[in-house]
C-alpha cells in the first residue's frame, strides 16, 4: 500500500521537513541559546582555530591520503602526553623554586606595655581586699606574682611590666 501513492509520502516527507525547519529557525530567532547558538557556529566558520581543530580531527593527512583512526588515535595521544609533560615540568620547577625560596615570610613582633600600678589597685583587681602579707616580702614590696604574666595579667591577654608604687 506504501508503494501505491509514492509521490504522496514524497509530499508528506517534505511538508514535515519543512515543518521542523521552521520550528528550528523559529527556535534560531527567538531563544536566548538559538541566538548563543548562531553567533558561536558563525563565529566558528570563520575562525582559523575551529578549521585547525576540524582538520586534526579528520581522517586525512595533507597530501589527501587516507589515516586510521588508530594511527590518529595514537598522534593524539603523543600531543597530549607532550601538553602534560610541559604542565607537570612547570610544576615541578614552581616546587623547586618554592623550596628553594621558602613558604612564606612571617614577621612577629611582641608588645610590651609598660604600665605603672598600685599596689591597693592591684590587690582590688585580684580580690584581695584583706592586709595579707603573703604577696609581700619584709620591706612591703609586691613579689610582681600578678604583673610579670600572672592570673590577672592572662585573663586580660597582655603582656605587662609592671612597676609597683
Amino acid at each position: 500500500m506504501a508503494n501505491d501513492h509514492p509521490e504522496f509520502f514524497d509530499y508528506a516527507q517534505r511538508i514535515e521537513d519543512q515543518r521542523l525547519f521552521n520550528a528550528h529557525q523559529e527556535w534560531k530567532h527567538n531563544t536566548f541559546f538559538g541566538k548563543l547558538t548562531t553567533s558561536v557556529l558563525s563565529y566558528a566558520q570563520n575562525s582559523d582555530f575551529f578549521g585547525a581543530i576540524a582538520d586534526g580531527l579528520s581522517y586525512q593527512n595533507d597530501n589527501g591520503s587516507y589515516v586510521s583512526p588508530y594511527a590518529r588515535t595514537i598522534s593524539i595521544c603523543l600531543v597530549l602526553s607532550i601538553v602534560i609533560v610541559g604542565i607537570v615540568g612547570v610544576y615541578a620547577i614552581g616546587n623547586i623554586v618554592q623550596t628553594l625560596i621558602g613558604d612564606e615570610i612571617v614577621i612577629e613582633q611582641e608588645i610590651i606595655i609598660e604600665e605603672t600600678v598600685k599596689l591597693s589597685d592591684l590587690m582590688k583587681e585580684n580580690g584581695d581586699d584583706d592586709d595579707d602579707d603573703e604577696d609581700n616580702d619584709d620591706n612591703g614590696n609586691s613579689n610582681d606574682r600578678d604583673c610579670d604574666g600572672g592570673d590577672s595579667a592572662k585573663r586580660r591577654n597582655k603582656k605587662i611590666k609592671c612597676k609597683v608604687q
